[in-house]
């Protein structure tokens, strides 16, 4: 354990235990952490040490314990706090959900009504904290958590404790006090009157950057920037986004005003003016109703809607807390649709927006709501959702978003506007299932996301029982309206599956459990998807999932089965699901990849991929696995632009990010392509280490092994930490190091069998060509997975790679994993 670490640890004593570091900045590192006594996860900040003394702590605490008393809902709280032996730290709840600067992360520029609802609810609390006599000092992206669909506000009262109790030490430090981007004239020019007017300022640049796209001031180094906030008038935000209304950009130049006589003279003044304007556009932009009529489908007449001007998402990555560190990474440009004006009259034809090459229209579909706590309602909302996604990607030409990107979306609550302009879709297919009585009644409706108009909507009312069964005819409906209204796409072939209501309720239970990757989940899910095809042998969708299944569990190295056993399973079961049903493009995606898995020659696994592309062309998932296959095969760069276009349709997903993109380009010695894909799965799945892993071997090949020392890795990648170590001179720590990994492989649930391989990256990177293939003979003595072949390519064997021992050994190793199964 790190010394600092473990003295910090120590301090906690018995009431925390720190699990992991998920943050860090200037001024403090984040830390998710246990709160043992009431049995639940919490954050906790520790402040950087050179920045405490023992002479400070206690005033520091003392301020932080006036904002401890702060109670708002849009406050987050803090709990607890303390400080000894040179360390502070205070308590924090852990919020799910993403900040703001995650948010402007995938999209440059909120929607405005979205935008002034933010800066609405900061600014009440804001006048909360003020009437408390609590002033924030840095109010910044970073700083504002986005939670169902609420800002929560953090670090109340940090900054003013930072500067009041350590403001030397700080000076000293060259830290500024707040954050330049954000920072009132006042507090830049090094002002002591600073009062809650600061803060509103602060908040003003806030609302600039989420409508603009940037802050109001940016320059090449921080001296400039302060010059700017103190000389320079604050652009207009119409001179970045022309559809900003005049009333909107008049609120922004007062919160922006130079002297704080000329901004508002209270939060709360403020908070009046900002929730008229969120009022306004509330009823300018709102969806109208639209009935639905009961127990027969009905098409519901399509309204008109009020046209604005859709604003594409460029994906920027923002590197560092101030702006003097910001680098705008530009990871590519997704597509604008052109505005279209009124939604169309019932039974018209659309013409399609701007899509990407290849594609005439693009599509999502929201998770159908369970209207009441109702488990068959879930189950059939889940069903339904998923078999209109499965119907919609087999239809070609036509772009559609992921199942995991529509869920994220939906579970962070963006309106329909949002999902459109930050995914780059047209049309959003939404509904919802609620029991009556004996039966389910299920709404849908088609609607032009862009203009906010509706299309198409249909009820259903049916016995319960039914309605499971009926999720292909409700998705063929949904389809063949989408085809009557959209020029150049057709209804694809849809074929029945299977007429046993249990069977469909097993792979539906089957697949939920898969989704969770624990060792007793999958086993369940397994065993979940082996009930439906013992109620139903012909069941295709069953045998696909069950080889899905089966094959998920060894690539996560779970030790609980023989992993070349149930690899071999997997296969078994893929080709059953070819077999039943060749129209069914999981079958042939599970055979492919379990195949992959088993060291198939590639250009095998690549026809089944091809199929299954072919099958169903707008599925995100299945262009990944395709590029996978392609990188084995060599070519990288035909690779990247299947992954790539995964990542289009499948925008919000870490694994698609990760697993796709960013190995690959790791794997095509692309490593900036990697390090800033790594960086966004990371964004979307901050607790799978894998991604810090290949972040952190995209620094080191790319010459930067103190960047990657500074990526916290813990589990996986300590061998690539000691890797980093050993590259920066520090030989005896990384033997220690690497030496006390080996001990542990092993020990655990799982079969470490990530670990050794990247054990024998360090060896090969030493040149120990013997002892690398020591490693990977153990690794895959137990599972056929035991590298990424990815890793083999990206560089860091190239020290042993064409030795005579090195190259036997692996082709001993090869023949040995294909003999177990071909």
């Amino acid at each position: 354990m790190d010394p600092l670490l473990r003295r910090f640890q120590s301090l906690l004593g018995g009431q925390y235990v720190v699990e992991r570091e998920i943050g860090r900045g200037g001024m403090a590192t984040v830390f998710l952490a246990k709160d043992l006594r009431h049995g639940r996860s919490v954050a906790i900040k520790l402040l950087q040490p050179e920045l405490t003394t023992a002479t400070t702590a206690e005033r520091f605490l003392r301020e932080i314990q006036i904002a401890a008393k702060l109670q708002h809902p849009h406050i987050l709280t803090l709990l607890d706090s303390g400080a000894s032996d040179g360390l502070v730290y205070y308590v924090m709840p852990l919020v799910e959900g993403e900040s703001l600067r995650d948010r402007l992360l995938w999209e440059k520029q909120l929607p405005i009504e979205q935008a002034i609802h933010i800066a609405h609810q900061v600014a009440s609390a804001l006048a909360y904290a003020h009437t408390q006599g609590v002033i924030h000092r840095d109010i910044k992206p970073e700083n504002i958590l986005l939670s169902t669909g609420q800002a929560i506000v953090a670090d109340f009262g940090i900054a003013r404790a930072m500067f009041d109790s350590n403001q030397q030490s700080i000076t000293a430090a060259g830290l500024p006090l707040g954050t330049p981007a954000y920072m009132s004239p006042e507090q830049a020019s090094g002002s002591d009157r600073i009062d809650h007017r600061s803060d509103l300022y602060a908040l003003g640049c806030l609302l600039f950057e989420m409508l603009a796209g940037r802050p109001p001031f940016v320059a090449p180094t921080i001296g400039q920037v302060l010059s700017q906030h103190v000389r320079t008038p604050a652009p207009k935000v119409s001179s970045f986004r022309t559809a900003v209304p005049a009333e909107v950009e008049a609120v922004v130049e007062r919160m922006l005003a130079k002297d704080p006589k000329d901004r508002y003279q209270g939060a709360g003044e403020l908070v009046e003016a900002l929730g008229l304007l969120e009022a306004v556009e509330t009823l300018e932009r709102r969806t109208p109703n639209v009935g639905w009529r009961r127990l027969t489908p009905e098409s519901v007449e399509a309204t008109r809607a009020h046209p604005q001007t859709s604003l594409g998402v460029v994906r920027l990555l923002i590197l560092g807390g101030t702006i003097g560190g910001v680098v705008l990474a530009g990871l590519g440009l997704a597509k604008k649709l052109a505005p279209q004006g009124a939604a169309p009259a019932p039974g018209s034809r659309v013409e399609a927006g701007a899509v990407p090459a290849g594609f005439v229209s693009a599509i999502g579909v929201k998770p159908l709501d369970a209207i009441g706590a109702d488990s068959m309602a879930n189950m059939i909302a889940a069903g339904i959702t998923e078999e209109i996604t499965a119907h919609l990607t087999r239809v070609k030409r036509l772009k559609v978003l992921s199942r995991t990107s529509m869920e994220y979306a939906v579970r962070q609550r963006w309106p329909s506007r949002t999902i459109a302009d930050s995914l780059g879709i047209r049309y959003l297919v939404e509904g919802s299932v609620q029991r009556a009585g004996p039966d389910a009644v299920v709404t849908l409706q088609l609607i032009d996301a862009v203009n906010e108009g509706h299309l198409w909507g249909e009820s259903f009312r049916m016995p319960v029982r039914d309605a499971l069964m009926a999720r292909e005819d409700i998705a063929q409906k949904a389809l063949v309206a989408l085809a009557a209204r959209v020029q150049g796409i057709d209804a694809a072939e849809h074929d029945s599956s299977t007429a046993n209501l249990e069977a469909v309720q097993a792979v539906a239970r089957g697949r939920e459990l898969m989704g969770r990757a624990t060792p007793d989940d999958l086993d369940e899910s397994i065993r979940a998807f082996e009930r439906a095809l013992a109620l139903d042998p012909k069941f295709a969708d069953a045998a696909a999932g069950l080889s899905v299944a089966l094959r998920t569990y060894v690539d996560l190295g779970f030790l609980g089965r023989d992993l070349y056993r149930t690899l071999a399973q997997s296969i078994q079961w893929g080709d059953r699901a070819v077999s039943l049903n060749p129209k069914l493009a999981d079958g042939w995606v599970a055979r492919g990849t379990a195949r992959l898995d088993a060291r198939a020659k590639p250009e095998t696994v690549l026809l089944d991929l091809d199929h299954a592309v072919r099958l169903a062309p707008s599925s995100g998932e299945i262009r990944v696995f395709r590029g996978i296959v392609l990188a084995e095969l060599g070519r990288y760069d035909d690779a990247l632009k299947d992954v790539t276009l995964g990542a289009e349709l499948d925008p919000l997903s870490g694994l698609t990010r990760g697993g796709g993109v960013a190995m690959t380009a790791l794997g095509a010695r692309q490593y900036r392509v990697a390090i800033l894909e790594a960086r966004l799965a990371q964004s979307r799945d901050p607790f799978v280490e894998y991604w810090r892993v290949v972040e952190a071997a995209a620094h080191y090949l790319n010459g930067e092994p103190e960047r990657c020392l500074d990526i916290k890795l813990t589990g996986i990648g300590l061998p690539l930490h000691a890797l980093c170590l050993w590259k920066v001179g520090r030989g005896p720590e990384a033997e220690r190091l690497i030496d006390s990994v080996g001990a542990t492989v092993g020990t655990g649930r799982d079969a470490g069998i990530y670990t050794t391989g990247l054990v024998a990256m360090y060896h090969a990177q030493l040149g120990h060509a013997a002892e690398a293939l020591k490693w990977l003979e153990r690794g895959f003595a137990v599972s056929p997975v035991a590298i990424d072949f990815r890793l083999l390519d990206c560089g860091l064997v190239d020290p042993i790679r064409n030795d005579p021992v090195f190259v036997r050994g692996m082709d001993a190793i090869w023949t040995k994993v294909q003999d177990r199964f071909f």
